[in-house]
């Protein structure tokens, strides 16, 4: 398929004064996957179906609702040790179009999926595909790889339109060619996604930030890190988080809370000041970074290879409590030097992420072929639809 779980593929003009990021809950920690389009393949046709569901569990925020979106932008993912990203040129264009559409219309076809949209006629009239990014050639600049305390990693392109396009919704319908002078895929380019398609939504836990800040430093060479990935945290149930490369034989915790407002901005404390933040700071190597404001933790001991794994027991959740962001870190005392040293952040989405049947996407390798009349039109997918998965997208209106 297309995204990298399955290790196939895996400006100019107005500034906007208000934006989001789509879905809502991926401002603050990054997605579980990464796609190939609308960067790393030379050449693409990216689809993507978005749900707004106004006041429920949805994909769109409420405030993008009659808007006039004036940009868009994509970012590369921050999986621990993921490299630096190096230049590229791509040229893009870029249609979006208000739709009714049922999310499961879409297919394969995407020339169908094309003709879908502009064929219906929505609440609010008829329906069509705006072109917004006319085959405009973008240089992309390198960016280095994810710092040590970045959540989310950086944007790779921000796409500005010719025109404001008026969203009405009450969803999104967006079409994304990407076309190149190169013959070949980039090595990197990937954009930062979440796939649910192959899993189903159960939550997802994701690391945030580059290892941690043991003393120890491994054969492997690796940092302390605490990682979960492919863990479902779905109500009553239970994930396991990894602790690896930390100090040996040594007493340990996991701490639990939420994901403190602002960053860190100097050794000396937060902007928005957290006791306990600020406590644990103080208690802490130099160097570290805290991730979260425990509410809760566990303890526990690292074995004689700095190693442990944390049993995380997920309680029943009100459905108010599905889709929650809780932020973990692990910590284990140098009793030498009378300091935690930290590991690296993780995020849980607990429950759901909350985009079943709310998400679809359809990529392709090709950007058009030709018809019987010689005429370009949208390929055929040979994958079909991703339902429940779409890139991380920032939407500026």
């Amino acid at each position: 398929m297309t995204s990298r779980t399955l290790l196939l593929l895996a400006v100019a003009g107005p500034l906007a004064a208000q934006s989001a990021v789509v879905p809502p809950v991926f401002a603050q920690v990054r997605g579980n996957d990464a796609l190939s389009l609308p960067l790393r393949w030379h050449e693409g046709l990216l689809q993507v179906h978005l749900k707004s569901q106004k006041g429920v569990g949805r994909v769109l925020p409420d405030a993008m609702l009659d808007t006039m979106l004036k940009e868009i932008r994509v970012r590369r993912p921050s999986f621990l040790e993921e490299p630096a990203y190096g230049a590229l040129t791509r040229t893009f264009t870029v249609r979006l179009a208000n739709t009714n559409l049922p999310l499961m219309s879409m297919i394969a076809d995407m020339e169908a999926n094309r003709t879908a949209v502009v064929s219906a006629t929505g609440a609010n009239g008829p329906t069509t595909l705006t072109t917004v990014v006319q085959a405009k050639s973008f240089n992309i600049a390198a960016t280095p790889k994810a710092g040590y305390r970045e959540a989310v990693g950086k944007d790779l392109l921000q796409l500005p339109f010719a025109s404001p396009f008026a969203f009405k919704g009450p969803d999104l319908f967006v079409d994304w060619e990407t076309t190149s002078t190169s013959t070949l895929p980039d090595p990197n380019g990937w954009v930062d996604a979440l796939v649910l398609q192959y899993t189903g939504d159960q939550g997802i836990v994701v690391t945030l930030g580059q290892g941690g800040c043991s003393s120890v430093v491994p054969s492997s060479g690796l940092p302390m890190s605490l990682e979960g990935e492919g863990e479902r945290p779905a109500a009553s149930s239970k994930v396991t988080l990894r602790l690896r490369n930390a100090l040996p034989s040594a007493t340990s915790m996991l701490f639990l809370g939420p994901r403190p407002l602002l960053p860190r901005t100097s050794q000396t404390g937060y902007k928005v000041y957290d006791p306990m933040v600020g406590y644990l700071t103080t208690i802490s190597r130099p160097e570290c970074h805290v991730w979260t404001s425990p509410l809760t933790h566990l303890v526990g001991a690292t074995d004689g290879a700095g190693s442990q794994d944390f049993a995380l027991p997920i309680p029943a959740l009100l459905p108010a409590q599905y889709g929650t962001l809780y932020v973990l870190q692990a910590a284990v005392l140098d009793t030498r030097a009378s300091r935690l040293e930290l590991s690296n952040g993780v995020g849980a989405i607990v429950g759901a992420v909350e985009i079943q049947s709310r998400a679809s996407t359809v990529m392709s390798p090709k950007p058009w072929v030709l018809d019987s009349n010689n005429q370009r039109i949208a390929p055929v997918s040979p994958w079909g639809p991703m339902n429940s998965s779409l890139p991380i997208l920032w939407f500026g209106w």
